[in-house]
């Protein structure tokens, strides 16, 4: 029997042709769709190889007895077809990324149906082989440094062939981290603001600036291999710093941000007499509150601490002490209720004789002059009323507001009497001031 052919891969060695046994002097010669293909082996009592054959068609063998030339030809034929390779399509994408990126893509131009399409990197497998649907493949984004090459294989023949071309992914630096410095507080006035800068730069990567992630503030700032300086900045926000490689277009957030906050001015006012109330001609415009210096601007006297907005107004001291812009208002006149019996007069029982006019008044005693004397040597006369008392020792003396909160000795004349003074100064600290000589 013939033994061997099949098919074979296009660009293959061929297959295999030969006989399962074989005749010592006996030639045997190989036979393509009935012609001689000059291919002859001697019989050696054992199967025979007629080597590996690579045309196509239908083979059979002849055996000739190289003593009598008679021939015989086998029973049987084999036949060699050639299986045709995966088509070459051209690996498309490649190139170049920076290494926080997501990497770049890889695919094909074109693929065939039932044909496994397995990508290499440095002609070592990476994932699972993609299946053919007649349209360009893709291996999505690719992130590994080298070398990119496709294997396509027929599921049904098992042929290959290499794609026709590779291409190439480079993994590009980052700019090199560093960290955004300065920031804090500042005030508005004289608001010079404050440095923002990065503790350290490179060559050929630019430094740009930016206000709450988004808002670009001046210029980029080209690295020298040292700390750089955005200057002062005085918008209030969060500022951060984007690199940029000037030659691979790299680009890397800086570590950290800087806040810079911006603190509006007061004003302070003087508050000299410490009561809680500041001076309003005397200001200070700050940020933070300056020692001696308080919000209020409501005093009217910052050298007296018991005048003030909500003092209490003590009558006659000539002082506006509630800072209302009035002096003494709401202080009425001081009434002095008196009670003195005149020795002459006394009948006894509490109770004096008429003596002013007996028929017209009856009730009425007589006439007398009260005086309020200083408090202080000389004890001069500072106030005098004349007014009269009835015939039960009672007078009604009303002296004006001036003399609310101050202390006089009160001192009683009559005409036919002995001057008599009160032992101590009365302090006129009430609208109506009760005094009783005969118990004092």
């Amino acid at each position: 029997n013939v033994t061997g052919g099949g098919s074979y891969c296009q660009g293959g060695n061929g297959k295999v042709i030969g006989l399962n046994n074989s005749q010592n002097g006996i030639s045997y010669e190989l036979l393509l769709n009935g012609g001689s293909t000059g291919n002859l082996v001697g019989g050696t009592g054992t199967s025979i190889s007629f080597g590996n054959i690579m045309s196509t068609g239908n083979y059979s063998v002849r055996a000739t007895n190289s003593t009598t030339l008679c021939t015989n030809t086998m029973g049987n034929t084999v036949n060699i077809s050639i299986d045709q390779n995966p088509f070459s399509n051209n690996v498309t994408g490649g190139g170049n990324y920076c290494s926080n990126g997501s990497g770049v893509p890889v695919g094909l131009d074109d693929s065939q149906i039932d044909i496994q399409y397995q990508l290499k990197i440095n002609s070592i497998n990476t994932g699972s082989p993609v299946t053919g649907n007649g349209n360009v493949l893709s291996y999505g984004n690719q992130t590994g440094a080298g070398d990119y090459t496709v294997i396509a294989t027929s599921s049904i023949t098992g042929c290959t062939s290499s794609m026709n071309n590779f291409v190439t992914i480079n993994i590009l630096p980052d700019p090199q981290i560093a960290n955004v410095t300065g920031g804090g507080n500042y005030c508005a006035v004289p608001g010079d603001g404050v440095p923002v800068g990065l503790s350290n730069s490179e060559n050929n990567v630019s430094y740009q600036l930016y206000l709450d992630n988004n808002n670009l503030i001046g210029s980029p700032v080209n690295g020298d291999g040292f700390p750089i300086s955005f200057g002062n900045q005085t918008t209030a926000g969060n500022y951060t710093v984007i690199a940029t490689n000037t030659i691979t277009t790299c680009s890397l957030s800086m570590n950290n941000s800087a806040q810079v906050v911006r603190f509006e001015v007061s004003n302070w006012y003087q508050d000299s007499d410490g009561d809680g109330y500041g001076n309003p001609s005397q200001i200070l415009s700050e940020c933070s509150q300056p020692a001696g210096y308080i919000s209020d601007n409501t005093d009217c006297d910052d050298l007296l601490s018991t005048a003030h907005p909500g003092a209490i107004e003590i009558c006659a001291n000539g002082i506006d002490d509630d800072c209302d812009n009035a002096i003494d208002e709401n202080c009425d006149d001081v009434t002095l209720n008196l009670k003195i019996f005149i020795e002459g007069f006394y009948s006894g029982n509490g109770t004096m004789n008429s003596v002013a006019d007996p028929i017209n008044y009856p009730t009425l005693c007589d006439t007398i002059t009260v005086e309020l004397h200083n408090g202080t040597s000389p004890y001069g006369i500072e106030h005098s009323l004349k007014d009269t008392i009835d015939i039960n020792g009672n007078g009604v003396f009303v002296f004006p507001a001036v003399v609310f909160n101050n202390s006089y000795y009160i001192v009683i004349r009559h005409r036919n009497s002995i001057e008599t003074w009160s032992k101590l100064p009365v302090l006129f600290d009430v609208p109506v001031l009760i005094f009783d000589f005969t118990r004092e």
